[in-house]
C-alpha cells in the first residue's frame, strides 16, 4: 500500500498522531551548518526554512555516547539534522560501579550540544540506551539513569526521557529514520529493511514483501494505510560482544595455553584480554580466513531446534527476506569501507561474495601493512558478516539486495532520526507483537512523581497510581516519563 510520510498518523501497534507545539524562533545570531531534505518538504511547508522546535537524541551505545541535534518547523515534516559531530567514549554501560562520574562524562557533550540550539530550556533532551545498557541487571541500570537524568537537567536542557530501548524498538526506529529520508527515491512497491550491527547487538527489520510475520512483528498504520514490520535483535551479536564470545570459544579449545592462536586476526596481530571464564590470555593472529569462518559460523548456533519456521541464527524466527531492499548500517559499513569495497561518502550495494572475497584479501596480509586503531576488526567481521547474512537467507551473489551506507541524504543512518520523528508526533503504543520489557520495572507513581517508565506502560492519569507491564502499552505518552524507576 502506498504510505504517506508527509502527514504521519501512524499506528505502529504503535499510534503515531500528528502534533503541533511552539517553540523559540532561530536566533539571528546563530550561526549552524544543517542538511534538510527538501525533496522531501511538502509543498505548502516548502517556505518553511526556519525552524521553530528542536530536539536532541543521545544515542547511548555500548562504545560510546552520541548527540544527535534536529530542528524541525512548528507544522509539516521538513526535519533537518544539524551538521555537527558529537560523540565521547566509553559507552554509560561502563559507568555500572561509578555511576556518579557521569556527570563530569556527559558534562562535555552537553555544553557542546548547548552551542547547536538556539535556547537549551525549550530543548527536550531524550537519553535512550541500547544494547550495552541491555547487559546490565535491573538494578545496575537504575543509578545510571538516574545520573543521566541529572546531569542532563543541570545542563540547562529540558528534560524528557533517560531509559533503555528494547532491541525491537531500536530496529523499528531505524527502519522509521530511513523510510522517512528514502521516501522519494524508492519505488512505491519496494519493501524497506535494515540491518544494524552494533558493539553489542544485531537488528534486523523489514517489511515482508509477503506480509506475513509470525512473530517479533509490528503493524503501522500511516492514514489509511497500514505496513507490518518485523523487528529482532541478537543480543551479544555486535562486533564488541561477538568478539568476546569468539575469544571464549579459542579458550575452550586450547585450556591453560596462555597463547590463542587467532585465525581471524592477521599475523604479527597480538593484543592481551580478560577472556570470560579464562583469565587473561593472548590473541595471536594466524590470518586463516577459511578457519576464521568456520568458527565466526559456530557463534550463530544455527544448530539450535528451529521452533517456528523459517530460522535464521540462534533458532529464531524470520520471514524471508525475498524481494526486500535493505539498508546496512554501523559496524557493517564501517567493515566494507575499511575492505576498500565502499567509499565513506558513498552508499554502495554488495553482495557476500564480494565481501568474503575482500576479507579473505585482507586476512592475508601481515599485521604491520594494515595496523590501525580499526583494522584490527576488518578479518574477524568479514567473515562474521558474511554468516550472519547467510543465516538470514541473502543470497551470496546478490549484489543488489543490501546497500552499505553511513549517510542517506545528509542524515546519519540509524535509529535516532526514527526516535525523534516518533516523538515529534506524540507517539502512543497500542500493543507490540513482542514481550520485551523496555526498561526496569516501575514503582507506583504518585500525582506528583509520574511513573518513570519505558514505552511499556501505562498512562499515569492525576490521582491515581501505575507501574510498567510486559504487553500491554496503551496510552503511552512517554516524553512525560523519566527514565527506569527508583528504588523507594
Amino acid at each position: 500500500p502506498k504510505l504517506c510520510w508527509h502527514n504521519v498518523l501512524c499506528t505502529v501497534y504503535i499510534c503515531l498522531i500528528a502534533a503541533s507545539a511552539s517553540g523559540g524562533l532561530l536566533s539571528g545570531s546563530f550561526v549552524l551548518a544543517m542538511r534538510s531534505l527538501s525533496p522531501l518538504v511538502p509543498l505548502s511547508f516548502a517556505h518553511a526554512v526556519t525552524a521553530s522546535q528542536w530536539g536532541i537524541i543521545l544515542d547511548c551505545g555500548s562504545s560510546g555516547t552520541r548527540a544527535r541535534v534536529f530542528s524541525w518547523p512548528e507544522k509539516g515534516w521538513s526535519i533537518t539534522e544539524a551538521d555537527v559531530e558529537l560523540e565521547i567514549e566509553p559507552g554509560i554501560s561502563s559507568f555500572a560501579n561509578n555511576p556518579e562520574a557521569l556527570t563530569a562524562y556527559l558534562a562535555p557533550l552537553l555544553d557542546q550540544a548547548r552551542l547547536a540550539v538556539p535556547d537549551p530550556s525549550t530543548t527536550k533532551v531524550r537519553a535512550f540506551g541500547t544494547a550495552g545498557m541491555r547487559l546490565l541487571s535491573e538494578m545496575e541500570q537504575v543509578p545510571i539513569w538516574s545520573a543521566v537524568e541529572a546531569a542532563i537537567t543541570a545542563s540547562g536542557f529540558e528534560f524528557a526521557a533517560a531509559h533503555t530501548i528494547a532491541g525491537g524498538y531500536e530496529g523499528l526506529f531505524n527502519w522509521l529514520t530511513n523510510k522517512y529520508v528514502l521516501q522519494t527515491t524508492l519505488g512505491k512497491d519496494v519493501f524497506l529493511g535494515c540491518l544494524d550491527y552494533g558493539g553489542a547487538s544485531f537488528q534486523v527489520t523489514f517489511a515482508p514483501a509477503s506480509g506475513v510475520i509470525q512473530d517479533f512483528g509490528y503493524r503501522l498504520r500511516v492514514d489509511s494505510s497500514q505496513e507490518r514490520v518485523y523487528s529482532y535483535s541478537y543480543m551479544r551479536s555486535g562486533q564488541d560482544q561477538a568478539m568476546l564470545r569468539y575469544a571464549k570459544a579459542l579458550a575452550s579449545r586450547s585450556q591453560e595455553s596462555p597463547i590463542l592462536d587467532s585465525p581471524c586476526h592477521n599475523q604479527g596481530f597480538n593484543f592481551s584480554m580478560n577472556v570470560a571464564g579464562a583469565g587473561e590470555r593472548t590473541l595471536r593472529g594466524t590470518g586463516d580466513y577459511s578457519k576464521c569462518k568456520e568458527l565466526t559460523q559456530a557463534l550463530l548456533n544455527q544448530q539450535n531446534e528451529c521452533l517456528l519456521e523459517p530460522c535464521a541464527a540462534q533458532g529464531v524466527y524470520q520471514p524471508p527476506p525475498t524481494g526486500v531492499k535493505f539498508w546496512a548500517r554501523g559496524a557493517l559499513f564501517f567493515t566494507a569501507n575499511g575492505l576498500g569495497l565502499v567509499d565513506w561518502g558513498d552508499a554502495k550495494a554488495l553482495s557476500t561474495n564480494q565481501i568474503s572475497a575482500k576479507g579473505a584479501e585482507f586476512c592475508a596480509k601481515p599485521w604491520a601493512d594494515v595496523a590501525s586503531k580499526y583494522s584490527q576488526s576488518y578479518c574477524f567481521s568479514s567473515a562474521y558478516i558474511v554468516a550472519m547474512l547467510n543465516a538470514y537467507a541473502f543470497p551470496p551473489s546478490d549484489e543488489t539486495a543490501v546497500v552499505y551506507s553511513r549517510k542517506l541524504h545528509g542524515f546519519s543512518t540509524g535509529w535516532p532520526l526514527g526516535a525523534q520523528l516518533f516523538f515529534i508526533a506524540e507517539a502512543k503504543v497500542d500493543i507490540a507483537l513482542d514481550n520485551t520489557m523496555m526498561g526496569p520495572a516501575a514503582k507506583s507513581c504518585s500525582p506528583a512523581e509520574p511513573a518513570r517508565c519505558s514505552f511499556a506502560s501505562t498512562d499515569c492519569a492525576a490521582g491515581t497510581s501505575c507501574s510498567c507491564i510486559a504487553t500491554s502499552m496503551k496510552g503511552n505518552t512517554q516524553e512525560r516519563r523519566g527514565g527506569v524507576a527508583r528504588p523507594p
